[in-house]
């Protein structure tokens, strides 16, 4: 397992780099990042496997660390393996793309080829704002602001609601089917479904106003970013959830 989370290291830039903090802000410091931290615990029971997802969920992330960690929870009979990253670096597919890495080294000596760090001018090429003063001054305003606002006293409560969701073979074709029959995509249709579980389960008052929506943009629109290429930040979408529900 060592010698799988190096190789995955070695190959990707993020996963080497680490945070520094500037009186103006962070900075990224490439190649500066010690070995991928990991933890084995013993797993007794599913409550083990629980316990350790709340941990994670509520353990920040170190500067002086890279930006993911994993967890073995160890036993005689089965183990789960517990993969941790930053939101720096989880774009929604960079995640899959890690535990994919992770999983075939533990099986195979294939050599995983490092790349250089994908820059903002890989991906947006030399293109500026039509009125490049007035977008920097737009951001010094905005930073003006938000320095003048109060700290809170209070720390922020993170309310985390975690469910998995599992779907065998015949389930997903049946949805595949369905979906290219009613002329929608898959990814409309979790949504739907997410929106009205979150209304069913919290209520009206409690749901969020919005879902987040983690996008690839892998996908044919930077050259630069291949399949497997993990990468700093990531883009996304956001729906608005419906003011009422049929439930």
């Amino acid at each position: 397992l060592r010698s799988a989370l190096s190789r995955v290291q070695g190959k990707h830039p993020a996963l080497r780099a680490l945070i520094r903090e500037e009186r103006d802000g962070l900075y990224y410091e490439d190649d500066r990042a010690p070995e991928i931290p990991l933890r084995v615990v013993s797993r007794v029971s599913e409550d083990d496997y629980r316990r350790e997802c709340q941990n994670e969920l509520y353990t920040v992330f170190a500067y002086d660390q890279p930006q993911l960690r994993l967890v073995w929870l160890k036993s005689e009979g089965e183990s789960d393996l517990l993969l941790t990253t930053s939101h720096r670096i989880c774009d929604g597919m960079s995640i899959f793309i890690l535990v994919k890495e992770v999983l075939r080294s533990l099986h195979s000596d294939e050599e995983l080829v490092p790349y250089e760090t994908p820059t903002l001018r890989d991906m947006i090429g030399g293109h500026q704002p039509a009125k490049p003063w007035a977008f920097k001054l737009k951001l010094s305003l905005m930073n003006v602001i938000l320095g003048l606002l109060p700290s809170s006293r209070r720390t922020p409560e993170n309310k985390e609601h975690h469910l998995e969701w599992k779907s065998d073979a015949a389930l997903l074709a049946a949805l595949k089917r369905r979906c290219k029959a009613e002329g929608v995509s898959v990814h409309a249709a979790l949504a739907v479904t997410l929106e009205r579980s979150l209304f069913a389960v919290l209520g009206k008052d409690k749901s969020p106003k919005w879902i987040d929506n983690p996008m690839d943009i892998r996908r044919g629109h930077f050259p630069a970013l291949k399949n497997d290429t993990v990468f700093f930040a990531g883009g996304s979408f956001k729906l608005r959830i419906a003011a009422e529900q049929d439930v």
